[in-house]
């Protein structure tokens, strides 16, 4: 029967599908049936993100997460497994994945993890179900491309799309942990903000989260010690100042701080993107925002 289900959860894995082979497999999953895809860790890092989500979400104080393009299920499986009083629901628009999530949820018995097989779209927010905290994880940049695709293909016009975005989803959580491409649609001749101008990338993020209504309580890059990737919070200050307190960002400074991450270390765009922690301005004076609302 195992030998059956790594089948088949291979053959929905393996799609074939734009964003195939993109997650790594949940380690309950793998211990327990010697099941893995293996993902190059030195690319992207799945598992160096989900030890920041452990340490930084106030998670004994949610009662609900929903994992907004959830691919395979690496968060919403790991999260959902490891905190059964939690209500996880995963959004994922591609049948076959999100049937490998369903598949994995059964089999394992993570009865709190509910699927929904289908996109977030801008049209689609108002009917977004409320939930504690949400995980927006490299999905905004794909908008125009592989969702809402009446967009007009500029800078400013995708800058209005993602505060309209950003602050639907602030009317319907109050916690979010976000992070973006910084090339629209993932193309490189195609750049928000060009790679290494890490400060200017910094801000131009800050400032749609701030348009959009929410706070920023942590932002964190990875460095790599020892050999593992780990991400490391931003001081408070630094932090302070993108959310306009007490004034303007200064890029210079930002600058230094992030270049002690050392980021050249790292192949291509993924280790490039800050990751946020946000609380919506709309919830932020009840529990468990209030814990976030300083670094």
């Amino acid at each position: 029967m195992k030998r059956d289900l790594k089948s088949m959860l291979h053959d929905l894995y393996a799609d074939q599908s734009k964003h195939t082979r993109y997650q790594g497999i949940p380690d309950f999953v793998s211990s327990a049936m010697d099941y893995r895809e293996e993902i190059d860790e030195n690319w992207r890092g799945d598992r160096c993100r989900y030890a920041y989500l452990l340490q930084n979400l106030p998670l004994r104080r949610i009662g609900s997460l929903a994992d907004v393009g959830a691919n395979t299920g690496f968060f919403a499986l790991s999260l959902a497994h490891r905190c059964p009083r939690i209500r996880v629901r995963a959004y994922e628009p591609n049948a076959a994945h999100a049937r490998f999530i369903r598949t994995i949820a059964r089999a394992f018995g993570v009865a709190n993890l509910e699927v929904a097989p289908r996109g977030v779209a801008l049209r689609s927010l108002a009917g977004l179900r409320p939930t504690d905290a949400a995980l927006v994880l490299n999905v905004l940049h794909h908008a125009g491309y592989d969702f809402d695709r009446g967009l007009e293909r500029s800078r400013d016009a995708f800058t209005a799309y993602a505060v309209r975005y950003l602050a639907g989803l602030a009317r319907k959580c109050g916690v979010m942990v976000f992070q973006m491409g910084s090339n629209w649609g993932g193309d490189k001749a195609n750049p928000l903000v060009e790679r290494d101008r890490h400060a200017e990338k910094l801000v131009y993020f800050s400032a749609l989260l701030s348009r959009a209504r929410w706070r920023i309580a942590r932002v964190a890059y990875p460095t790599r010690r020892d050999g593992v990737i780990t991400y490391l919070n931003m001081p408070a200050a630094e932090v302070k100042a993108l959310n306009g307190e007490p004034g303007t960002p200064n890029l210079d400074r930002l600058s230094e701080q992030i270049a002690a991450y050392r980021l050249d270390q790292f192949p291509g765009e993924f280790y490039r993107r800050p990751m946020f922690v946000c609380t919506s301005r709309l919830f932020e004076a009840q529990p468990p925002y209030r814990q976030l609302r300083t670094v």
